[in-house]
């Protein structure tokens, strides 16, 4: 007796995102674009670094996000490389949801005694170790030589791969990176266009925290996260202005102080020579009387590590000052 083989009907499956899926998508994004706005801080949770302009975590900002999914970290040693007695290590994080063990979510991360920081030391006599000091590298009164010590740096490379790795796993988390982009989508911090708002508003009399109130925000960031303009925020602002006597939209009560518009100010100054750090406080204390610190607060960065260019630091300056910057006349 002959039997026909047995027909198989295979169906595709093919990837499909329902409903459901959807909605978890916009669940997660809503609630850490909360937790950005409430709990994570602009500076030490976050932010960027000299020449990276997207907005990304920082270690501190990871772990919390890690404490929001109820999640903890797994790691593993993708590779360890020695090359001329310098260590170099790659490390995988997966992030593991506590309720039920599934990985949801991975990173990479990788540190190497070949990073600079690392590799060399500062110090004030490199013939004490074997250099000649008009050979070496220097910064005011140190030398840069090659570590003696770098063996033991070993368990340092480590964690440092490590952290790495949880920040870029912390991340990928569902709705992570675009809730931080999201607050940084559309104006950088240097655009001309935040000088003009916070010109206008000093030329009201208005300060930071009176427009904050008006707006209904703690900050200009969280409005424009919202969606909204900062050309919108203006209307509002000079609607306010028109009607100073009602009472601020803030749980504060009482108004704010009485405006009396500022003549606006005028300075010229080539900003293209604003190249430094040194560079900046110079022209804020020639042009504003402003010593260091004060300057970079005014800024709007928290710290001058996150400052990405030093001239557009300076026009945030002037614009909080309400003055126009204008180039020198030939």
């Amino acid at each position: 007796m002959n039997e026909k083989p047995t027909e198989i009907a295979l169906r595709e499956e093919r990837l499909r995102i329902d409903e459901e899926a959807l909605e978890n998508v916009k669940h997660n994004i809503a609630m850490m674009q909360r937790a950005v706005e409430e709990v994570l801080e602009e500076g030490v949770d976050y932010g960027t670094v000299p020449g990276v302009h997207q907005p990304f975590l920082f270690d501190s900002g990871a772990s919390k996000v890690r404490d929001f999914y109820d999640t903890y970290p797994e790691h593993i040693v993708l590779s360890r490389i020695e090359e001329d007695g310098l260590l170099t290590i790659m490390m995988e994080t997966k992030l593991v949801y506590r309720k039920t063990g599934q990985v949801v979510a991975s990173g990479v991360g990788a540190a190497s005694m070949k990073e600079s920081r690392y590799k060399y030391r500062w110090v004030e006599e490199p013939e004490e170790f074997g250099y000649n000091r008009s050979e070496c590298r220097r910064k005011g009164t140190k030398y840069r030589v090659l570590n003696p010590e770098v063996d033991e740096l070993v368990n340092t490379i480590m964690k440092v791969a490590a952290k790495r790795s949880e920040v870029d796993a912390s991340q990928n988390l569902p709705g992570v990176a675009a809730a931080i982009a999201k607050l940084r989508k559309g104006i950088a911090p240097g655009d001309d266009r935040w000088n003009r708002f916070w010109g206008e508003v000093n030329r009201m009399g208005l300060s930071r925290e009176d427009t904050h109130k008006i707006c209904r925000v703690g900050s200009m960031k969280q409005w424009l996260a919202q969606g909204k303009s900062l050309e919108q925020a203006m209307d509002l602002i000079r609607q306010w202005v028109v009607t100073r006597d009602q009472e601020l939209p803030s749980k504060d009560e009482g108004t704010l102080p009485q405006v009396k518009p500022t003549e606006e100010k005028v300075i010229e100054r080539d900003i293209s020579l604003i190249r430094t750090e040194n560079d900046f406080n110079l022209a804020c204390f020639q042009d504003f009387g402003l010593q260091p610190p004060a300057a970079l607060k005014m800024t709007g960065y928290s710290s001058k590590m996150n400052v990405p260019d030093w001239s557009a630091a300076y026009m945030n300056v002037a614009g909080t000052k309400g003055v126009r910057v204008l180039e020198p006349s030939a």
